[in-house]
């Protein structure tokens, strides 16, 4: 259960049994048409979930540096309402190019910082 649904009273007496928490850590980052808060929501939707048959409480997410994973557009929970998804590929970029270029090349490489061509 998030923490938001618990009174301190609540949680003093949950605590005085048990001192479990979960600390969900998350990240904001660009996602081309998905939300910017796509990782710390898709890891509060997995907190919740994990904590729910043990009961323990699911503090805020924390934002932590993390690396971009291509499979999270598959969530619904990270799409924005009335933002398409691009259908077509990005164009595939050699690592080396990407490597060697500056960050504004990079961009102009990958379209849209994500390898998204429609994205906007």
């Amino acid at each position: 259960m998030k923490l938001w649904a618990y009174t301190w009273m609540r949680l003093e007496e949950y605590l005085g049994r048990d001192d479990r928490v979960v600390v969900p850590l998350g990240s904001t980052e660009q996602h081309a048409c998905l939300s910017l808060g796509t990782d710390a929501i898709l890891c509060e939707k997995g907190a919740i979930e994990a904590a729910r048959p043990e009961g323990v409480p699911v503090l805020p997410v924390s934002i932590a540096e993390a690396g971009h994973a291509s499979w999270v557009e598959n969530f619904s929970a990270a799409r924005i309402e009335g933002v398409a998804i691009p259908v077509e590929a990005g164009p595939l970029v050699s690592p080396d190019a990407l490597q060697t270029a500056s960050p504004a090349r990079v961009r102009e490489l990958r379209r849209d910082g994500s390898g998204w061509a429609g994205a906007r």
